[in-house]
């Protein structure tokens, strides 16, 4: 009998706690509170005679997916030497820089150049001396012949060495020509007006032909470089014309499809599409862009604005059944055209709603 009062004890705290609970609990759910008695619904509203419906219709719309690319230029051009000879005066500021078509940009060491040139043109002064000594020697050559004093052999001797005279002067203009051009060569122009991607080289540099200089481009000449993938690419055409949304400008212009490289990409299994003719003046070669292209027609709901009722965060219309009673219906909007809303889901094509929301009840 101890043993069973002594047990108690122990338990009492734990029974009394657990009971405490089971009261919270029970406040917590109502059962000591009053119930709210259950009120008559409220009755549903008829339509007036005057008051305008709207059916709703489904309404057919182009279909289109966004791809996303890099603006590129149409063509880069790297400009390199064709000397060897050492970077004597740069005229290139900075990458970005604007230059014309024929601006010099680089001058290299000509020296050895001058003095080829001056060489060749010397070479050819002599050249030209011994082609109208040969020719006088001819003249008395001739003279000589018809008097009887020369022979045909010596004759023929002179009239040789006159052709091989003037083959001398035409090979010494040549090499003129060829010297001239190569000293053109040290002077590096602009090929076309455009503008600086990056400079290659410094003052002070020695270049070997073939070596890069600068790099520059047209920003006048620009495209649109991105992936589609294949089952919407084989439906292009070369000259279509596609809307262009540049990112960083917030604008949109249009372009046409310039080229399609005929061969996927093996891991994305794309096409690369290149859409020209963009014109703007403020677009820049790596700028983001998305080009819109047409996938089909579809069909969509709107109605108009003045039919939507907001309640908080919620927007609904008054639809009409076909007992003319007005019954409230939630809507999910999608796209907003100005006067008209397009629905997502809360209606069907053929329901009637009040045109005219207002303050229904």
């Amino acid at each position: 009998m101890k043993s069973v009062l002594s047990l108690l004890r122990k338990s009492l705290p734990y029974l009394i706690g657990i009971g405490a609970m089971a009261l919270l609990l029970a406040w917590l759910m109502g059962v000591f509170h009053d119930k709210v008695p259950m009120q008559a619904p409220r009755e549903t509203r008829r339509l007036a005679q005057d008051e305008p419906l709207l059916e709703v219709q489904a309404r057919s719309f182009p279909l289109t997916e966004s791809v996303v690319g890099t603006v590129r230029p149409i063509a880069e051009t790297r400009v390199g030497s064709k000397i060897l000879a050492r970077v004597e005066k740069m005229h290139i500021l900075r990458a970005g820089q604007k230059v014309e078509q024929g601006q010099l940009l680089i001058e290299l060491d000509d020296s050895d150049l001058v003095a080829r040139l001056e060489e060749v043109k010397a070479a050819e002064r002599a050249a030209q001396a011994a082609a109208e000594q040969a020719a006088n020697d001819l003249t008395r050559s001739k003279k000589l012949f018809e008097k009887k004093l020369k022979s045909q052999e010596d004759l023929d001797r002179d009239r040789t060495r006159v052709r091989t005279a003037k083959a001398e002067v035409e090979r010494s203009a040549q090499m003129v020509a060829a010297a001239r051009t190569a000293l053109s060569y040290a002077r590096i122009k602009a090929p076309y007006a455009g503008e600086l991607v990056d400079k290659l080289v410094n003052e002070g540099d020695l270049v070997s032909p073939g070596q890069a200089l600068f790099v520059m481009y047209d920003p006048a000449r620009l495209q649109l470089v991105a992936p589609v993938r294949e089952k919407l690419a084989v439906a292009l055409e070369i000259g279509q014309k596609v809307d262009v949304h540049i990112e960083a400008l917030n604008k949109d212009c249009e372009g046409r499809i310039d080229q399609i490289v005929p061969e996927a990409q093996r891991g994305s299994r794309s096409f690369e599409v290149k859409v020209s003719g963009l014109s703007s003046p403020e677009l820049m070669a790596g700028m983001f862009g998305r080009m819109t292209l047409g996938v089909g027609t579809g069909e969509e709901l709107r109605i108009p604005r003045s039919a939507i009722q907001a309640v908080g965060q919620l927007r609904m219309v008054f639809v009409v059944d076909a007992e003319r009673r007005i019954l409230r219906r939630f809507l999910q909007l999608g796209k907003d055209f100005g006067e008209e809303v397009q629905v997502l889901a809360g209606l069907k094509a053929g329901e009637k709603i009040l045109l005219h929301a207002g303050k229904q009840g």
